[in-house]
Order: structure tokens, then sequence, then C-alpha cells
């Protein structure tokens, strides 16, 4: 007997639906799309058709009632949950929606899906920055950058790391080992665990994980953070100060110097007191102003004839000679300054004895203003870069080979878990008694899987160590690539989706100090700013180092030796000195070599420590053999066959030992041999 029940949108009560009087439905099961072996399925059903009953009708009102629509009836738009049972053994507990009715057929058609084919579609085509992360902002402040490094920082989600955004840290120029210069809070810029993105990205999509798996819940994982800011964003880009101060009236000077007064202020952030004519700073960072006074004289000399210079806490700063003529003349000068938190700059002027006058459209602006100021606010969310949380969770899935399967008591729950360990969970089971003998069991080589060039990599960036080794090596850091010889195999690439770049580790110059350098150089040699793709680092421990120093908060000119300092790279499973060893993960491709090795290798981690060696060697070699063979045979299966087989189990028959690709068209209901299709096994698990 088979039963199609449905859970009312709205009260949660069961509802048996009416099946056709042939009373069979066909259920498919597929692993994976031969031609995309990192795209996974699940169970799903073919569509098939339920019959206009009074019972059927009665649920499905909305969809034949053209002229009305029930707001507490069925919702296509909304899902539906379903269980298909057959003789007591529930088979798939899923999803149903109606496709389409036919008024002639006097039937529905109908289809079962599960949330695996659903991820996607429900993650929809939102950027990263629509993540609601706004429970991870803080202060910009010395104790939660360094609270972070000890895992303080909520509970060590975020961590700073010591990256140069473009400063050019070296012991020489900007000089991070010297008392007197040291690393600016305001030049840092946070890391956050990526667990926590996909968490987020799964649980807006209406899904949970069990942290139980062993990748989930394993230290490797726990230990990639997500690096913010690639893209230039800067740490707090949701404070904003503008400021543009007009005058309004003419202002005639005197041969003393005197403040320029201002009338019109179009202003953001309460940075312009107009009471007292400032710019008073919000907060620590480096300014840059910008005056154009309009000036007149009433008689000669018309050149060199007034000064204006900027103040700060009311002492002059450089002021230059100005020209008011007989017609007015503009007379513009910019300053670039370092303030502290309310400190304050003003405008003063006096002219040398030929009546000069200020006119009414001079203007007194901010230019620019540090938004990675100390003691602001830090905007996690704001920080995000301009990709899809699709194409992230899909770079997710791809780096590690990853399993996802729903709960079977709890169909949004997400069980993930590597490739690898996803296999030892499965069982062998013996479907030689179930064979159907009257049908060919057909072997074929496995060329129609085949690529010819496989490759796996991340992305190539504009950054100094990944451009340089670009340019010395002719690839990308850390890509894996052979070509397949076969002359069947298809054209094309075995490859994996990403939409990150390497995280190239390189020495401070003249330290001991070992760090991301996100900038690149101009054709002068010149430091730049680089928009640089996403990148994810491991985070594992401190690092001992030669002292260098870090500001704190709202100082200038205050900094703290640090001893240690957060060491962010590729590898995991380091030493107690952060050097690899033998046993060391990779967190790409292929184990590569970097310069200054020896600031950052110990003991080389074995070549089959990396991404590709640990997620994919094994699964590809089962395709890529010349034994390797896809099987197509003809099995007897009972509903508890089809219920309990896994894509992760040894079927043997006749001495082969097979995993399940897909099950083609089993029919509840019937007793009849199925169709399967196996990939032989060419290795022992």
């Amino acid at each position: 007997m088979i039963q199609l029940i449905v859970y009312d949108q709205f009260s949660g009560d069961p509802y048996n639906l009416d099946l056709p009087q042939d009373e069979f439905i066909k259920i498919e099961k597929a692993m994976f799309d031969p031609s995309n072996l990192s795209v996974r399925k699940s169970d799903f059903s073919q569509s098939f058709r339920l019959p206009f009953s009074n019972n059927n009708k009665s649920f499905f009102a909305n969809i034949i009632n053209i002229e009305s629509f029930n707001p507490v009836g069925y919702n296509p738009f909304v899902r539906l949950i379903c269980d298909l049972i057959s003789d007591g053994n529930l088979i798939v507990r899923g999803y149903l929606r109606v496709n389409s009715t036919y008024s002639l057929a006097q039937e529905f058609e109908v289809e079962i899906y599960t949330e695996i084919g659903d991820i996607v579609a429900n993650i929809g085509d939102k950027k990263l920055a629509d993540l609601d992360l706004t429970a991870y902002d803080h202060s910009l402040t010395y104790a939660n950058i360094t609270g972070s490094w000890a895992g303080s920082l909520f509970s060590g989600d975020v961590v700073y790391p010591l990256i140069d955004w473009g400063v050019g840290y070296s012991s020489t120029s900007s000089n991070i080992i010297d008392s007197g210069v040291g690393v600016k809070v305001s030049d840092l810029k946070p890391a956050i665990k990526k667990r926590v993105i996909i968490e987020k990205l799964l649980s807006d999509a209406g899904y949970s994980v069990d942290d139980t798996t062993t990748f989930w819940s394993g230290d490797f994982f726990n230990s990639q953070f997500w690096i913010l800011g690639t893209e230039a964003q800067n740490i707090n880009p949701i404070q904003v100060f503008n400021m543009l101060a007009t005058k309004g009236s003419t202002q005639a000077l005197t041969t003393s110097y005197q403040k320029i007064t201002f009338a019109a202020t179009v202003n953001e952030g309460d940075t312009f007191v107009d009471v007292v004519d400032r710019f008073v700073a919000p907060k620590y960072g480096s300014y840059t102003f910008s005056i154009n006074l309009i000036a007149t004289a009433a008689g000669a000399p018309y050149a060199d004839n007034f000064f204006y210079a900027f103040y700060k806490n009311g002492v002059i700063v450089s002021p230059i000679v100005g020209d008011g003529g007989s017609t007015p003349i503009d007379n513009t000068l910019t300053y670039t300054v370092t303030l502290s938190k309310d400190d304050y700059i003003e405008v003063f002027a006096k002219e040398d004895g030929a009546e000069v006058s200020i006119l009414t459209d001079s203007t007194f602006q901010l230019i620019s203003y540090p938004l990675n100021a100390a003691g602001g606010n830090v905007s996690i969310q704001g920080m995000m870069q301009d990709v899809t949380q699709v194409d992230l969770f899909k770079t997710f899935i791809n780096d590690y080979n990853l399993v996802i399967e729903v709960d079977a008591n709890d169909s949004t729950l997400l069980v993930i878990e590597d490739y690898n360990n996803w296999l030892s969970n499965g069982s062998v089971i013996d479907w030689t008694n179930k064979l159907d003998l009257t049908k060919d069991v057909v072997s074929v080589p496995t060329y129609q899987l085949r690529k010819k060039d496989i490759i796996y990599t991340h992305l190539p960036d504009v950054d100094l160590g990944n451009q340089s080794y670009i340019t010395d090596n002719g690839r990308t850091f850390g890509e894996y690539r052979v070509l397949d010889d076969s002359p069947l195999s298809n054209d094309g690439k075995q490859s994996n989706f990403t939409i990150c770049s390497p995280y190239f580790i390189s020495r401070v110059n003249g330290t001991n100090i070992v760090i991301y350098k996100n900038y690149q150089l101009n054709t002068s040699g010149t430091i730049t700013n680089a928009k640089t793709k996403p990148k994810v680092a491991i985070f594992e421990m401190m690092r001992d180092c030669e002292t260098w120093y870090l500001e704190r908060t709202d100082s200038t000119g205050v900094v703290e030796a640090q001893t240690s300092y957060p060491y962010f790279s590729e590898y995991f499973d380091l030493d107690a000195d952060a050097l690899t060893q033998s046993t060391s993960l990779v967190n790409n491709w292929q184990v590569d070599s970097q310069p200054n090795t020896s600031y950052i290798i110990g003991t080389a981690p074995n070549a089959t420590n990396s991404l590709f060696e640990q997620n994919y060697r094994y699964m590809l070699d089962q395709i890529y053999s010349d034994e390797s063979k896809v099987i197509t045979a003809y099995f007897y299966l009972k509903n508890l066959d089809f219920i309990n087989v896994g894509f992760n189990d040894i079927i043997v028959f006749k001495n082969i030992r097979c995993r399940l690709l897909s099950i083609e068209s089993y029919a509840l209901g019937l007793t009849k041999s199925v169709k399967c299709t196996l990939l032989k096994l060419i290795t022992e698990d």
C-alpha cells in the first residue's frame, strides 16, 4: 500500500492525498551528474499524476479555482512538506509541488523533491553583504584587537590578522619593529570564521547544520577564516563624515589674523561646529581639508596682498600668500593632517594693506577622512566582498569535496561531511541474490566521464605575492594540473569552482615576521592599493617573533611592545614554533614552495596533505584508471533496499565491488527488477 501524506502549510496537520487507481509511483535515486562530479543530488521522484478526486480538489482548491484564492489554503509558493510511504516504510520525506493541472484528463501533475536539490534555489541571488552580521560589530580598539588573538572577541569567531594593506612594512620604512613607528590600529582589518558565514547563509535559507560530523566539528575547518576587506573596503563604512561650509557673506580682512566665518554648512556626522566656525575631529586619524577663498582688493597691490592659513587647535600651520584683485581671484589650499579625537581645524586670514575682502562663495571643505579610525565602529557586514552567497557556498563545497545529506528526522537539518569521511561511514551490501539474470550486465569504460584536462586551482590575483609567483612560475600558486592522455577522454576540464585566490605569505623585510601583503607595485616600484579576490587563511596560534609595536587606541605616538603575532597561513597542524611538519595539512591544491621558505616551512608537509590529494585523489582514481568501468545491471529491490542503500555503500555482486551511481525508475507498488548504474571500484577502501 502506498500513501502520500502532505502536511498543512498553516496547521501542520497531516492530509492523505488520493493516488491513481494503478497505485504505483516511480522514484529516482542519483548520486551525481556524471558531467559535473561536484554537483550532488539526492532522492527525487519523476513527476506523476494525481486524480481530480473530491479529496484532492479540496486540498488544492487554490490551484484549480481561478476566480478566488483562499489565504489559508494551499499556497504553491510555500513549500509543502510530504511523506511518501510504501507498506509502512518511509520512502521519501521531502516537498511536493504542483507543476500543472489537466482539465480534460482531470489530473494534477505533481513532483516530490528533497532539500538537497533546493539549497541553491533557497539561497537565491543574495550577496554576502546581505547577511545580517551586525551581531559581530565592535569597536576598533587595541583591547579588541589583542583580545581577538586570545580568542576573547566573539569567542574566537573574529580575529585580526597582521596584514600589510599597502603601508609597506619593513625594518626601515614603516618600521614595525621601531617603537617610534609601529603598526597603527587603523591599518588593521578583521577576519571572521568561515563557519559563521556558512551557518548564517544556510540559516537565512531555512537550514541548520549537524555540528557533530567529522568535518564540521573538526579543528581544520574551525581554524579557517574569511579575510575581510580584500576589495579595499574600509573598516567602518557605515560612519560618514562630510562637511562643506560656504561663506555666505563678504568679510573684510584686517592686518591681524582673524577667523574666517561660514554661514551655511552641508554637514553629516556632526563634525562642523557652526557657532565657532571650526571642524572638530570625531575620531583619531588622517584628514584632508581644502579651502577656496575668493578675494578682491580695493587698491594696489593686486598680488600677494593677503595671507591665509589653517589653524590646528589654535596654532597657525604654514601660512601662504594669496591674491586679491580688482576682480575676484580664487585662492585654494589643501591640508592633510593627523588629528586626535576632538582636535579642531579653523581657517584664518589677514590682509597686507590692500583692503582685501573674502567673498560669499568661498568654501571650507573636508575632502577625506579616516574610515579605518581607531575607536570607530567595525562593520563586518560592510566589509564583505561583492560576491554572491551561492558562489561562496559552491566554493566551500568544491574545496573539500563535501557531501550534503538531509537528516532522516529533520528535513531542514543538513549533514555535511567531506567525501572520504563520508565514504568511511558506508557499509558493504551483498546484492548477488538480487541480480536479475534475465537481463544483461553491461560494462563500459569510463571514458565518458573522463576529461582531458584535470585542473584544481585558486584564482590568479594582483597582490604582490601572487603576481610575483605567477610571473616566476607561469601558474597560480598551489595549482594542481595534469593532462589525461587517453585518446578517448572528452575535451574540456575536470576542475573546481572557486571565487578565492591563494593566501600567499612572505616575510616583512628585515624581520622574522611572515604576513600576507595585500598591495601591488606600479611600474615605478611604488606601492599602490590592490583590489583583490576573496581569501581564506588558517589561524591556529600566535607565533613568537622579534619585538614589534602596535599603536594604542586614540593615542598618537603611544605604542605597546608585542613579542608574538597572529600567524595566518595556508597551513594547519603546525609545530610549537608555528612551522610546518610532515603531518601539516595545506589549504591549497598542492604543496608548493614559497620564498623565505625557512621562515615558513619547518619539515615540508607530505605531498599527500593537499586539498586535491586529501579530497579528490581517491574519487578520481576510480574514474581515470584504465581498469575503471561503469556497470549497468538490473536488481530486484524491495522498499527497504531502496531506502537503506547509500551512495557511500559498497555493493557486491559476482565478486565485483561497486558504488551506486543511480537507481532509475524504481516503481513503488510493482514487483519488477530496476536498472542500477554503478562504478566499479579499482582500489580497496
